[in-house]
């Protein structure tokens, strides 16, 4: 996922669940990826992110906003968990658009 997370082209990047293709969104509009992720790849995204940002996760809903990622996910044992990760536009300088 880093290559998707460092592509300007993309602002999001959805997993739906175990063994279905990532969806990236973005300038290109919506498109499948050939990227398909396991039931622990899934939660060891879903586990950086709540590492990192010190927020602990468990079964249900959970939004957690780290640097300039937002994850949404839904942390499900049984149906399998899945995500969305939206990035964040980059702070613009208001000061600088007014040269």
């Amino acid at each position: 996922l880093n290559s998707l997370l460092t592509d300007p082209a993309v602002n999001v990047i959805e997993s739906n669940g175990p063994d279905q293709g990532v969806i990236v969104k973005g300038r290109m509009g919506t498109k499948p990826t050939n990227i398909i992720l396991s039931k622990e790849e899934i939660d060891q995204v879903i586990q950086i992110f709540s590492k990192k940002s010190k927020i602990p996760t468990g079964e249900g809903t959970v939004k957690i906003a780290l640097g300039r990622y937002i994850l949404s996910a839904i942390i499900s044992e049984e149906a399998g968990s899945r995500f969305i990760i939206t990035k964040l536009p980059p702070v613009r300088n208001p000061m600088m658009s007014k040269r």
